[in-house]
């Protein structure tokens, strides 16, 4: 990671399930199943609110790949670009209680070919912002 880049979070990847109901595809999360206290498998990885509105282009680093099935097994180490835009954080609909635990970039569709790529697979989010 450079020095122009903010470690957004670590985890698997993936999205609200309101986000494929409803086609949207504006938000994405991660969850961390390794932690004590995984209801169902799912501990949603928070992110800090002091990062809400900072501008810059989003990219996952693959950091680890999981046997679930999906569209694809992407490369350790391998980037993908999300998109670039002002970073925006809600809470999940169904589990306000757990922080700001989605995010997305302020106007921005994510392209759902590289959303189910990444799905499942451990990742570092980063926000990579200009100096």
């Amino acid at each position: 990671m450079n020095q122009n880049q903010i470690l957004l979070g670590t985890g698997h990847f993936g999205w609200p399930k309101t986000e494929r109901q409803k086609d949207t595809w504006a938000r994405i999360l991660l969850t961390d199943p390794d932690q004590p206290g995984a209801r169902h498998g799912h501990v949603f990885v928070a992110f800090d609110p002091a990062l809400a509105g900072r501008r810059g282009r989003l990219v996952a680093h693959v950091t680890g790949v999981t046997d679930r099935p999906n569209s694809g097994t992407p490369d350790i180490g391998q980037e993908f670009d999300l998109g670039t835009g002002s970073l925006t954080l809600a809470k999940l609909d169904e589990r306000p209680g757990d922080g700001l635990t989605t995010l997305g970039l302020d106007g921005h569709t994510f392209d759902t070919d590289i959303l189910y790529h990444l799905h499942t697979h451990w990742v570092e989010l980063r926000l990579e912002v200009s100096r």
